[in-house]
């Protein structure tokens, strides 16, 4: 009888380390996860963080680009008015060289 409690008693402890064993590993694995989870939940974040710093500097650099064709725009439609300024000023001298040349030619009459 004692033989058979012993037996029984070694088995329970056999059965007992099985699954202390078997919950330890399960542990560890639960830890390994958890750590992963936490190292992607802080890739991601990290990632997010990225993303909104490359969105707004994407966002400001349109900003200046929408600003620099405006001003392209006001330059080359500047230009524009310069060059028809300087084309009738330029018929305004030819008239009065035309002008001035008619006058020295009457006066020599």
């Amino acid at each position: 009888l004692i033989g058979i409690a012993a037996r029984a008693k070694s088995r329970s402890r056999q059965i007992s380390a099985k699954a202390l064993h078997r919950a330890e590993k399960d542990t560890q694995k639960i830890r390994i996860l958890s750590r992963q989870s936490s190292a992607r939940r802080r890739l991601v974040n990290t990632l997010r963080r990225e993303l909104e710093d490359v969105k707004s500097r994407l966002h400001v650099a349109l900003r200046k680009q929408v600003k620099m064709r405006k001003d392209l725009a006001r330059v080359k439609s500047e230009n524009a008015r310069l060059k028809r300024q300087l084309a009738e000023d330029r018929e305004i001298a030819e008239t009065l060289a035309y002008l001035n040349e008619s006058a020295e030619l009457q006066v020599d009459l």
